[in-house]
């Protein structure tokens, strides 16, 4: 890998964040464990994103992302999406889904909360019963306002 050496940027990693940000494009966090993760928001200044995870807090996956980075992709205006990978959440329970979602909420904010369902990335075996395709999203809705928000905050929300 040019842009990394390990966990740590190469000077061409930097000067490929600089013409990013410069460019006005965003990075996108997925598929990343944390000590990239931490590198890449220490040397890239720019909108960052992680398009499809779920909470290291509520399940320790290694790719799973943790609370400080969480706080920081809000900060610059990112957006997490919440995935529907068993792998992931702890299982292939709506349930699970539901506690990564509640948790979030809890924690930080709808505004930079997204579906990241990686429906063309997952084996079938990781499919979460009742959210199998799009076709189950009501399922999604119906557990959302469980959770207390109403058809207002979800529409607001990015989701």
């Amino acid at each position: 890998n040019v842009l990394f050496s390990g966990s740590k940027v190469t000077t061409l990693g930097k000067e490929f964040f600089d013409e990013c940000n410069r460019l006005g494009i965003v990075i996108d966090l997925a598929h990343t464990e944390a000590d990239v993760i931490g590198s890449v928001l220490k040397e890239f200044n720019g909108r960052v994103i992680d398009s499809h995870t779920c909470l290291f807090s509520i399940y320790k996956h290694k790719i799973n992302i943790k609370d400080e980075f969480i706080e920081e992709i809000i900060n610059r205006n990112g957006l997490i999406g919440i995935n529907f990978v068993g792998e992931l959440i702890g299982g292939n329970s709506i349930k699970n889904v539901a506690k990564h979602f509640e948790s979030f909420i809890k924690k930080f904010t709808t505004k930079s909360l997204c579906i990241g369902s990686d429906f063309d990335g997952m084996e079938e075996t990781d499919l979460i019963d009742g959210l199998e395709d799009v076709s189950k999203y009501s399922n999604l809705s119906d557990m959302l306002n469980k959770l207390g928000l109403d058809k207002n905050n979800i529409q607001k929300a990015p989701i």
